[in-house]
């Protein structure tokens, strides 16, 4: 029998729950008269009875063998299990299946938000985590859910006939004859407002009122709010260090000797792969032609366009990729050998490195290499940089106290006071949003490198170079986080994503699932949607020239189960109409000054006439959640004949720092269009 439209049963988070019962005059009841002859019983179906925590790997359930299968999901451990008619079976680890009769002592709940890790085989569904199992089984055996039952049956909905569900934020639970206590479960984990069951079997969950089916709000509004994600992209390696090539948009991304793994001391080989966004193909490489190891290095986009590599596990190596030639090549050697520090580019078009820790001996005093004459030269000291004003290098963490460093000559050190109130913030964000103004975000981050972070957060303003900086304490963010990255958008909001709440490297434990958008304007934090993939130590995000975030990788640790040879593109709310599933209008750029001078201007045609804000914003590389060339520049426009605009160019090296640029076009509805690419020259 067929029906013309779904039934779903929708619940609030509010109020106590009654009996979630379809009973609409509308509703079809259907029964089936049982055969003459006696029929045993079918097993019962198993459901979803929550998340556990073992004691040690696989104990929970272990009555029978269980199985390893790089394809798995609830369906393929489900048929395993099956064959010892096992009572119940229990997912983990992301790839691994426990069959048992019993639960073993021990073996204690544990909320759902830690089973986070999604399956191998099926990214919509859960597969445990570290120690953590998601465990089917009976229904009789359903714990009580771990958050109050204080919800309200909103009432039975239609929806129609084979269109997509409309509760459906988050990932759903499916291959389960789900219960409303289990569905509520599933969803508190996601801080849902509502959440529903349908076909008596799939339990979606939905940030906010959302169909006009359902309820009177346009049909999956939530949306706009909170942006999509796209497919995993596979890479043959984890791309722990990634950079966009500014000639055709393309990403390169690398690992280190290894594919899955590093050591101290590397091997002389770096396996990298080269992601090219317009036909989805990755394909892969190995550079070993100058014996570097490029893992935990510093990195910089150079005035020319190359990606610049120094240090690392080869600690006194550098090398760099030309994209025209599709090679690494290496460059002189650094005069201090140095892993784990902090490179940028410079206002004169040269690379200054500074820092690091575990290779290389002495301190870790600051050095500039000058791609012209292919040498380095030594300066004194300093810990971390971010920002380049007329050759000075402003210092703003991870340590509390601030300073500024010149970098011509020998160098020299002015301290620019301390940030705020703030305590030394290892592992957080900074992120230059609007160079103009000299302004960036700073948020969490930890004392130690591992540890509790904290979710403070500050505006830092600079002065003239070398001169007097301002520490704005704003509200907190939303998440504690460590290991985060953070992304400025063309709009000039800063996307925050990944991270954990509890920092430990190499660990799929303690993610923090939901991205969060900082906005300039209010100074205020507000939730995206989530992923289903961690994305903790070792991950990465960067701007693509769609407008689009590209968020990937964690791990790099062997066989560990943290290791994510993945990545994928975050849609910001900017690129949906109110419906949330309409692709927005675009506005588009015809043309555009392609070369420019400092202090120039850039002519720009548009597609269609209309009023349009401009930025610039500088293509970089990331790699430890550090992206110090990372930067964007509003920029001023002024009305050329019909659509053409004229935009000037600062004539300050230092906040137009140069190298490539995207320049983007946003309409009067906030709306981005796709870069255009512009040299800065110098």
């Amino acid at each position: 029998m067929f029906f013309s439209s779904r039934t779903v049963v929708l619940a609030a988070l509010t109020l106590s729950l009654p009996n979630a019962l379809c009973q609409e005059a509308s509703d079809v009841n259907a029964y089936m008269a049982p055969s003459l002859e006696a029929q045993d019983e079918p097993p019962a179906p198993k459901i979803h009875i929550g998340c556990y925590k073992e004691k040690t790997r696989g104990d929970s359930l272990k009555t029978f063998a269980g199985v390893t299968n790089t394809a798995m999901s609830p369906q393929a451990c489900e048929t395993h299990c099956s064959q010892y008619q096992a009572t119940m079976y229990g997912l983990t680890r992301g790839n691994q299946c426990l069959c048992g009769d019993q639960i073993s002592t021990g073996t204690i709940g544990a909320p759902l938000s830690e089973c986070n890790t999604a399956c191998n085989g099926d990214s919509s569904n859960f597969c445990g985590g570290v120690l953590r199992v998601n465990i089917y089984g009976p229904e009789a055996l359903l714990t009580e859910p771990k958050v109050p039952s204080t919800i309200v049956h909103k009432g039975c909905y239609k929806e129609p006939f084979g269109a997509k569900s409309a509760l459906r934020d988050y990932p759903l639970l499916n291959d389960a004859k789900v219960s409303i206590k289990m569905c509520q479960d599933h969803c508190s984990a996601y801080q849902s407002k509502f959440f529903g069951v349908e076909n008596g079997r799939i339990c979606n969950a939905v940030a906010v009122t959302v169909s006009t089916v359902l309820l009177p709000l346009p049909i999956r509004s939530q949306f706009k709010r909170i942006g999509q994600w796209g497919p995993l992209i596979q890479f043959p390696a984890v791309p722990v260090a990634v950079a966009l090539l500014p000639e055709t948009g393309n990403l390169l991304a690398w690992s280190a000797g290894w594919k899955n793994d590093w050591t101290f001391a590397g091997n002389g080989k770096t396996y990298y792969a080269t992601y090219d966004t317009k036909t989805g193909n990755v394909t892969q490489g190995l550079y070993e032609d100058t014996k570097h190891d490029m893992f935990c290095p510093g990195l910089s986009m150079t005035a020319e366009g190359k990606v610049f590599v120094n240090g690392g596990s080869t600690y006194q190596k550098a090398s760099q990729y030309d994209e025209q030639t599709g090679r690494w090549t290496g460059v002189s050697n650094m005069k201090v050998g140095r892993a784990y520090h902090s490179s940028t580019s410079t206002s004169e078009g040269k690379v200054f490195a500074i820092g690091g820790n575990w290779r290389g001996a002495g301190k870790k005093d600051g050095e500039v290499y000058d791609p012209k004459s292919n040498t380095w030269t030594s300066l004194p000291g300093a810990p971390v940089s971010l920002m380049i004003k007329n050759a000075f290098v402003f210092q703003a963490g991870p340590s509390k106290p601030m300073n500024w460093y010149g970098t011509k000559g020998t160098e020299s050190q002015k301290a620019a006071g301390l940030r705020g109130a703030d305590t030394d913030s290892m592992c957080g964000i900074f992120v230059m949003f609007d160079a103009l103004a000299g302004k960036f975000l700073t948020l969490g981050g930890a004392t130690t490198y591992t540890g509790t972070p904290h979710k403070r957060a500050h505006i830092i303003t600079l002065g003239d170079a070398n001169g007097a900086v301002n520490v704005e304490r704003i509200g907190d963010a939303e998440y504690a986080r460590g290991y985060a990255s953070s992304v400025v958008l063309p709009n000039g909001k800063v996307f925050i994503v990944g991270g954990q709440y509890n920092m430990v490297l190499f660990s799929d434990s303690n993610p923090v699932l939901f991205p969060e958008m900082f906005d300039p304007e209010t100074n205020t934090f507000s939730k995206l949607k989530a992923h289903t993939v961690p994305r903790n130590y070792h991950s990465v995000a960067i701007l693509m020239p769609d407008a689009t975030v590209f968020v990937g990788s964690g791990g790099l640790c062997g066989g560990c189960q943290a290791n994510h040879f993945d990545g994928q593109h975050y849609s910001p709310p900017y690129l949906f109409e109110t419906d949330g599933v309409t692709l927005a209008k675009r506005p588009s750029i015809s043309s555009a000054t392609s070369k420019v001078a400092l202090g120039g201007s850039i002519t720009v045609t548009m597609a269609d006439a209309g009023s349009y804000t401009f930025s610039l914003i500088r293509m970089s590389a990331v790699t430890h959640a550090t992206n110090t060339d990372q930067r964007r520049i509003p920029l001023a426009a002024s009305s050329g004949s019909g659509a053409e605009y004229i935009l000037p160019i600062p004539s300050d090296a230092g906040i137009a720092l140069p190298g490539y640029w995207m320049l983007f076009a946003n309409n009067e509805d906030g709306v981005p269009s796709v870069a255009h690419t512009v040299q800065v020259l110098i």
